[in-house]
């Protein structure tokens, strides 16, 4: 878990780190590590400056967390699919025909 994790807070900065080159160093660092912070670096933004770096840091966000929704299904395919793989098969119940034959040998 801790890798997709890394793997959607590296997708969010790169998202959104476009869209934080007006902004001062110390402000980038911020937006570009998280929703929150770009949301507390919006705040002090003036006029339509903030409301855009909000979009900009909701759509990486979201594009992130797709990224990382994949990813973690594909993993969870895999090992669903190396699980069946390995686990040994089920012995099948004997059929009433079987059953009967074999009481019948057994007489």
């Amino acid at each position: 878990m801790a890798v997709i994790g890394s793997l959607v807070s590296s997708a969010y900065s790169n998202g959104v780190d476009g869209s934080l080159d007006a902004l001062p160093p110390q402000a980038q660092a911020a937006a570009a590590k998280s929703v929150g912070g770009a949301g507390a670096v919006a705040a002090h933004l003036p006029g339509d400056a903030g409301s855009r770096l909000l979009d900009a840091a909701g759509s990486s966000f979201a594009d992130a967390m797709g990224i990382g929704l994949l990813v973690a299904a594909g993993v969870a395919l895999l090992a669903a699919v190396l699980v069946a793989r390995a686990l040994p098969g089920r012995a099948q119940p004997a059929s009433p025909v079987e059953t009967s034959r074999t009481a019948s040998t057994r007489a």
